[in-house]
């Protein structure tokens, strides 16, 4: 019976979070403060008001994730290393706080980020997803090229095929 709840505990911590687009999370506590768009980047255009087409003409890579989700605020430290770190002149980067139209944010000074109603990771990827975090990577031109529905694929896997498509 130890071995079972063991299991089931192990099975629990593993999985990614689970939300509903139309689940409102129970804290109301922001998580983080109002981030600007990142200053170093001359031009950056990329906020709440984008449109799916404002990312084409270059590789973008969007995360959703949910500031209640411990998976996510993990991420978070890992993301801005391992992806805006090397990536943010190659590609748009955008962070899509899907419990965020309060205002709710990451606690991060550097990663673009904000609730984008305009942005749907299953009207991006035609799947059917109810987990975070997830992220799509796409093409200059609109085409996904690698998404993670959850815990799907990992960061080092997003972190290669940018490697590949921003050559």
């Amino acid at each position: 019976m130890k071995k079972l709840f063991s299991i089931m505990a192990l099975i629990l911590m593993l999985s990614a979070c689970h939300h509903s687009e139309d689940k409102t999370p129970d804290s109301n506590t922001p998580v983080g403060g109002e981030v600007e768009k990142p200053a170093e980047i001359e031009g950056y255009h990329l906020d709440e008001e984008s449109k799916l087409k404002d990312f084409f003409g270059k590789p973008s890579v969007i995360m959703f994730g949910g500031t209640y989700c411990p998976h996510c605020r993990r991420a978070i430290p890992t993301y801005e290393s391992d992806i805006w770190a090397i990536y943010k002149e190659k590609a748009n980067i955008w962070v899509n706080v899907i419990d965020g139209k309060d205002g709710k944010k990451f606690e991060t000074d550097i990663l673009p980020q904000g609730y984008n109603a305009n942005l749907n990771f299953n009207d991006i990827t035609e799947g059917d997803c109810r987990h975070v975090p997830s992220w799509v990577i796409l093409s200059p031109e609109g085409k996904v090229e690698l998404s993670s529905c959850g815990s799907e694929h990992t960061i080092e896997e997003m972190a290669a095929k940018l490697a590949k498509i921003t050559k």
